[in-house]
């Protein structure tokens, strides 16, 4: 009992990394007022062109730094049209969402049927039980720590105080002399960073590529900075805890389960069956950021 406690905690931590990224994504942005759902496109295009640059120049480094390249290019796009066109921000983010299912179904074309494994990161194996080694890499251990780096980002620094003030009240933010549209930059080249790093986290972790690498994890993560009240601590509890259902649904998949044997269909909906019942039960208590969608 103990060690399948162990092993279904430390899969957790591994599995909330991408839902993680994902949350301080978008927490970034939906603080200063720019709403986002484009964040699992974001994801999509880093895990992409991480791959891309990777098995291109055999440097997981070089692939890193392409894969937050061109995920903080589609947040610049999302800024330009939000903030100097003023299109609507669920339209904007939709956009760069079917833009990223595109490239990455053209990228997997053409690539054919190669065999080449983009580069991994060194990750570190600790064994835990028997027959279960945790392996884990920098970019994990970096995911983790982030949460707190917000936190003490929005509460001790002036650029988390005008973030804040910016979603809150962009017009009296202005009366302060900030200006929003420069905020709301840096938030987004900030959730370009955050959610590059997650899709370069999904593909390292197997090696290769494909167009349903991201499976609806940017979504999960959005869904768990909601349920975090865009608050970095309680949208890493919300991350882990999704992560905790898609575990369980690793670990018992086609098991009996107190002499019950579910269909693999029921285990494999389950991550996304809890997210809805935790927004549909949990959403009314949060309160968005009063100032987000506002010019």
């Amino acid at each position: 009992m103990i060690n399948t406690l162990i092993i279904l905690v430390a899969s957790s931590l591994l599995i909330a990394t991408p839902y993680l990224l994902a949350a301080m994504g978008g927490l970034t942005s939906e603080r200063a007022g720019v709403m986002n759902i484009a964040l699992e496109g974001k994801m999509l295009l880093g895990a992409c062109f991480f791959s891309v640059a990777g098995i291109a120049t055999g440097n997981v480094w070089i692939g890193l730094l392409s894969g937050i390249a061109v995920s903080t290019l589609a947040s610049i796009v999302h800024w330009v049209l939000t903030q100097k066109y003023r299109a609507d921000h669920i339209i904007s983010g939709m956009a760069i969402n079917v833009f990223a299912f595109g490239v990455s179904s053209f990228v997997v074309t053409k690539m054919g049927d190669s065999n080449a494994k983009a580069p991994s990161f060194q990750s570190i194996n600790i064994e835990l039980v028997k027959n279960f080694t945790w392996s884990i890499n920098p970019l994990m251990i970096v995911a983790l720590v982030i949460p707190f780096a917000m936190a003490w980002v929005f509460s001790k620094t002036r650029i988390g105080l005008w973030i804040r003030a910016v979603g809150s009240d962009p017009d009296k933010a202005r009366l302060m002399g900030i200006r929003p549209t420069m905020v709301r930059l840096s938030g987004l080249i900030l959730t370009g960073i955050f959610t590059g790093l997650a899709g370069a986290i999904l593909v390292s972790a197997t090696g290769q590529f494909n167009e349903k690498v991201s499976a609806g994890k940017g979504f999960i993560g959005l869904a768990a900075l909601i349920l975090g009240g865009w608050r970095p601590i309680p949208s890493l509890v919300a991350a882990l805890a999704f992560a905790f259902f898609e575990t369980l649904q690793q670990q018992f998949q086609g098991q009996a389960v107190m002499g019950l044997t579910l269909p693999p269909e029921f285990w494999q909906s389950l991550p996304y069956l809890a997210t809805v019942i935790a927004l549909g039960g949990f959403v009314r208590k949060t309160r968005p950021p009063a100032g987000m969608g506002k010019p």
